[in-house]
């Protein structure tokens, strides 16, 4: 879960990347990869399971970069409360599952950032948050740069943020 120096796993030391071999189970009540300042972590595995995937949920070590790669089916949703969340191939994050993005103030640019880096990506709600984590007036950003197709779900949710970025398309249904 992501209370207090309880991280699923907290990168402070450099850049790597999870074999694709090693996938990473989130239970019930989720879980969190924290990357530390200018280091980028790349997930090539599966992560998979019932919980939330908390992406740098601490401002003590986590305004570097997560970069997804596999093809992930964890089934709740995906909250990004610092630093930067990248996508490594089109459909990365499980189809259809919520997205909420921090306003932290901390970092390069001050902000939380979903990266689309030229890939495809079909999301459930899109929303925003001031209430987690790395807490702050930064502004929420989504750098598109490939297909998102947000599938509002019937579900109403305020993204209070900047989508940015060429050579992109966002669809919202719903």
């Amino acid at each position: 879960n992501n209370g207090a120096n309880n991280y699923g796993l907290r990168d402070t030391g450099g850049n790597f990347t999870l074999n694709a071999k090693r996938g990473i189970y989130l239970g019930a009540n989720g879980g969190s990869i924290n990357v530390q300042g200018a280091f980028t972590l790349t997930v090539a595995g599966v992560i998979s399971g019932p919980g939330t995937f908390w992406s740098s949920p601490s401002s003590s070590a986590g305004y570097g970069t997560n970069v997804l790669s596999g093809a992930n089916t964890y089934t709740g949703g995906t909250i990004i409360a610092a630093g930067a969340l990248t996508l490594g191939a089109s459909g990365a994050l499980p189809y259809g599952t919520s997205l909420t993005i921090g306003s932290s103030s901390q970092g390069a640019a001050n902000g939380s950032f979903f990266n689309m880096n030229g890939k495809s990506q079909t999301i459930g709600p899109l929303a925003s948050s001031t209430g987690f984590g790395a807490t702050g007036t930064g502004t929420p950003t989504v750098q598109l740069s490939g297909a998102l197709t947000v599938l509002q779900t019937n579900v109403s949710t305020t993204f209070a943020g900047t989508i940015t970025g060429s050579g992109g398309s966002l669809t919202i249904n719903g």
